[in-house]
């Protein structure tokens, strides 16, 4: 089954949000597998390309990430751990 999660900035406060919600069709759209992926999406493979990855990640490390729940939390601590192997 497909998860979709949303990711948004608050440069206000300084924090990251994942949670389910999410903009249908945004043109920053990953697709993890080779499953999900479409014309309308980018494979996660290539997400270490865009500046928004590294912004992720650097705020992961320092704590600044917020997650709706802990089931996308351990989703997206799965996924930086397969992409920082890679």
């Amino acid at each position: 089954m497909m998860k979709l999660f949303g990711v948004w900035f608050d440069f206000t406060l300084g924090k990251i949000y994942v949670s389910k919600d999410y903009i249908k069709n945004y043109y920053f759209t990953f697709a993890c597998t080779l499953k999900d992926h479409t014309p309308n999406t980018l494979l996660i493979t290539t997400i270490k390309k865009y500046n928004c990855w590294k912004t992720f990640i650097d705020n992961y490390k320092m704590g600044n990430v917020c997650f709706e729940n802990m089931k996308i939390k351990y989703v997206v601590q799965e996924l930086i751990k397969i992409m920082l192997t890679k």
